[in-house]
This record gives C-alpha cells, sequence and structure tokens, in this order.
C-alpha cells in the first residue's frame, strides 16, 4: 500500500513537471543558445527591450565580435541606464582589447547596480588583478566568495595566485585546496599546490604534489620556458625601439613601441616619450599619464624616484606644450616634492618661475 502511494506520488510529480515546469525549463535553455539572427528578429518585434540588446551583445561577444559587441551594448545602456547586465558586458570588451581603465569604470558601475551578483564583483577583482593593483582585487574576490555562489573556486583560485605574488603562502594553500575541495577532478589545481609547497620551503609536499600534478607539470614548466623566450624576443625588439628613438627614427621607433605598449612598461614610455617628439601631445599625455599611474604606487621605494620623477617631470612638460598652464605648474611641484635632489626637480623650478 505504501508502495503504491509513493508510486502515485512520483506519478503527480513528473506530469507536474511535464504540463507546468518543462516549458519554462525549455524556454531558459533556448534563451541560452539563442543566435543573433534569433535575438535580432526579437528587437524588430521590441525595439525598446534593453535587456534585448545587452542579450545581442553578449551574442557577439561569444562570437568574438567585440565592436559589435560594444554598440549592443551601449544602446542598451541608453534604453535602460539601470540595467546592470550591458555594463558587465562592456567591461569584458574593454577587457578583452586590453583597456583596462575603461573595463574597470564599467565593471564598477555593474557592480554598483547589482552588489549582490557574484560575477560582477569577480569581475571588478579580475580586471585590478590584471592592473597588478593586488589590494582591492583580494577585496573584491572576497566579496565575490561572501555572496557564496555555487562555484567559489574561480575566485579561491585568484586569491591564491595573490597570495603567491605576496608571499604568503600558507594563505595560497589554503586557497588552493579550496579550489580542490570543488573540483578534485583538475589537475592544474596540483601545480598550483605544487609550487606553494616549493615556495614555503616544504620539499616533500612540493614533490607529493608535482607527482599527483603528472603532465600538468610539464606543461608548466614548457609554458615558463615558452615565456621566458618571448619575453627575450620582445626585449630586443623594445631596445631596437630606443635605438630608434635615440637616432630620431620616430617612424620606425612608434612601430615597435606600439606593438609592445600594452603588456610592458618599457614600451609605453617610449610611446608617450615618441609622440612627444611628433608633438602629437594629447597622445603624449594620455601614454605619459598611464606610465606616472603604474609608477606612482611605487614612489616610496628609492631607486624609483628619480624614475617616477622624470615620468612626471615629462608629463608635466607635455601638458605644458597641450597649452594647460594649471595641470602643468600643478605637476612639476610634485616633482619637486617627490624627488627635491634630483635634477628633474631643478627643471620644474625653472619652468615654475
Amino acid at each position: 500500500m505504501i508502495h503504491n502511494v509513493r508510486s502515485d506520488d512520483m506519478k503527480r510529480i513528473l506530469i507536474i513537471f511535464v504540463i507546468f515546469l518543462f516549458p519554462f525549463y525549455l524556454s531558459a535553455y533556448r534563451f541560452q543558445q539563442r543566435s543573433v539572427s534569433e535575438i535580432l528578429q526579437d528587437i524588430k518585434k521590441h525595439p525598446s527591450d534593453a535587456k534585448l540588446y545587452s542579450e545581442l551583445g553578449d551574442a557577439y561577444y561569444k562570437d568574438k565580435k567585440l565592436k559589435k559587441a560594444e554598440k549592443a551594448y551601449k544602446k542598451a545602456i541608453k534604453l535602460d541606464p539601470k540595467l546592470s547586465s550591458p555594463y558587465a558586458g562592456l567591461s569584458s570588451v574593454y577587457r578583452k582589447e586590453n583597456k583596462l581603465e575603461k573595463a574597470l569604470d564599467y565593471a564598477l558601475i555593474a557592480s554598483q547596480l547589482n552588489p549582490f551578483k557574484a560575477r560582477y564583483l569577480g569581475n571588478v577583482g579580475l580586471i585590478y588583478y590584471k592592473m597588478k593593483d593586488y589590494k582591492n582585487a583580494e577585496e573584491y574576490f572576497k566579496k565575490a566568495i561572501g555572496l557564496n555562489p555555487k562555484k567559489k573556486g574561480f575566485f579561491y583560485n585568484m586569491l591564491g595566485f595573490i597570495y603567491m605574488k605576496n608571499g604568503e603562502y600558507d594563505k595560497a594553500i589554503y586557497a588552493f585546496q579550496k579550489v580542490y575541495d570543488e573540483k578534485p577532478w583538475d589537475k592544474s589545481i596540483y601545480v598550483s599546490m605544487a609550487r606553494a609547497y616549493y615556495k614555503k620551503g616544504d620539499k616533500e609536499k612540493g614533490d607529493y604534489y608535482k607527482r599527483l600534478a603528472g603532465d600538468e607539470w610539464d606543461k608548466f614548466i614548457s609554458k615558463i620556458n615558452n615565456n621566458k623566450s618571448s619575453n627575450s624576443s620582445s626585449s630586443s625588439k623594445i631596445k631596437k625601439g630606443w635605438e630608434y628613438y635615440r637616432n630620431k627614427d620616430y617612424k620606425n621607433a612608434l612601430l615597435i613601441f606600439k606593438k609592445y605598449a600594452s603588456k610592458d612598461y618599457d614600451a609605453m614610455k617610449g610611446l608617450g616619450l615618441t609622440y612627444s617628439r611628433l608633438k602629437k601631445y594629447e597622445l603624449a599625455v594620455k601614454y605619459l599619464r598611464k606610465v606616472y599611474n603604474k609608477t606612482r604606487s611605487n614612489k616610496e621605494k628609492n631607486y624609483l624616484k628619480k624614475s617616477l620623477a622624470f615620468n612626471l617631470y615629462m608629463l608635466a612638460k607635455n601638458y605644458e606644450r597641450k597649452g594647460n598652464k594649471k595641470e602643468s605648474v600643478k605637476l612639476y611641484k610634485e616633482v619637486i616634492k617627490i624627488a627635491p635632489e634630483s635634477k628633474w626637480a631643478s627643471y620644474a623650478k625653472r619652468q615654475i618661475k
């Protein structure tokens, strides 16, 4: 009798699912799979629907059509400035294009509009990480974890990388262990555990996780060697760029610095100075400002003070050439404050007079 009642209950549940719940499940599945053409058909029927434009941006982004994705997201924002998803989408587009400052601006807006979405907070953390602002990156990854999403592994993994960079190996091991708890089949986590234990000085445990990593460890070592080779190649080309710069061959210097500026501080500096020599002061200010921002956070280190003073002086000089006297004077004063004994401070004093 009990068996029959349970069987009847199961039948009722199945009927309810098929009649009422399955259509919603199917609709959600189709929504995830929708193509650009399908979304465009819906937009023709509902041209003022911001969510459809945001979905269109997602579809273009998935197809790696970043310019079209950007246009769709901006249209969605115009239709509904309080909708969070297109801001998050624009942030992803700009992150892909390595326009990190713009990516951060839009990621922060998305997280403010929807502060309870872990993915948005994690995206802010990821951009800070790419900008090498590890303190803020850590804060946002922790916030994302605090929202208790189903998949915390990615956020813990990023925290592990931050702790490795900071030399906090026990914290890194704890974070990587959390990743393992979620994805025990992923051998790449054994690589991270091995690295953390080796850095900590625990060779026995390092060797243990290296054995568990198997082929993944060999791939990791191969990747490091390839990166070293690539860095060596780009470094020699950037040196060639500076050679062109010193010989006043600004056209060829510009070609090299442009190629590597997004990834290399020295190339970005070269790009700013080359634009200055070409009297393109708007572009000179743009890149020299980025160079200054990169060195500013390290100004407490004595060996970087002269470099920072030079970068700041050149930024001030280009503001002056551009016709912005007020900003240039402000920056000249900052040069004097940062490195009062340097020759750049002497030059700055002359410019102010």
